[in-house]
């Protein structure tokens, strides 16, 4: 690992930290809403429990991908922060992150799911596709300019349970520099 790795190593734990309490500020404003205004919370959005997030983290540029996820077996509030890793490790990488077992599981009848054409058997056929996306995307990351302020550009919903969130720039950086400072 060289030595800009190794600080953004230490800025991948301070990202930890910082996403729970994302997480637990998303709660605390949650709870004092309405039912009438908690309709307006997609889920998308949504960070109740119980929650999981995975970050998948590249660069620099930076550009992470962030797996929000609402599965009941597994421990709320359970963040991983993978990264950041060079692109050209991405294939190994998102290889490694596949095989978790958490991803491997039925989906529910329930569950929506935005992959109609596709028609999963489990969800870590859909996690596979979001990763094959993921790589086609980082083509194009040697051509992007470095983000001064980093933020979530997009975000989709890939079921019911779970979405994707993509960033821009180093939210380590950015929002926990602010989370520091007492801003956030």
């Amino acid at each position: 690992m060289d030595e800009q790795q190794a600080l953004l190593r230490q800025d991948s734990e301070e990202f930890h930290k910082w996403l729970r309490k994302m997480v637990e500020s998303f709660r605390s404003g949650y709870e004092v809403l309405t039912e009438e205004e908690r309709k307006f919370v997609y889920s998308i959005d949504d960070l109740s429990a119980p929650c999981q997030i995975e970050v998948i983290w590249f660069g620099p540029p930076h550009v992470q991908y962030v797996l929000v996820t609402h599965f009941g077996d597994v421990n709320d509030l359970e963040i991983c922060v993978d990264g950041p890793f060079p692109t050209y490790e991405a294939a190994s990488r998102l290889g490694e992150i596949l095989e978790k077992l958490k991803w491997n599981r039925s989906i529910e009848t329930s569950d929506e799911t935005r992959w109609v054409l596709f028609n999963p058997k489990n969800f870590k056929e859909i996690v596979e596709e979001v990763f094959v996306g993921i790589i086609r995307d980082l083509r194009r990351l040697p051509f992007l300019r470095p983000m001064e302020q980093p933020m979530i550009t997009a975000k989709t919903l890939l079921t019911s349970k779970a979405s994707l969130w993509y960033a821009t720039g180093n939210l380590s950086k950015g929002f926990c520099a602010s989370l520091s400072h007492g801003k956030h």
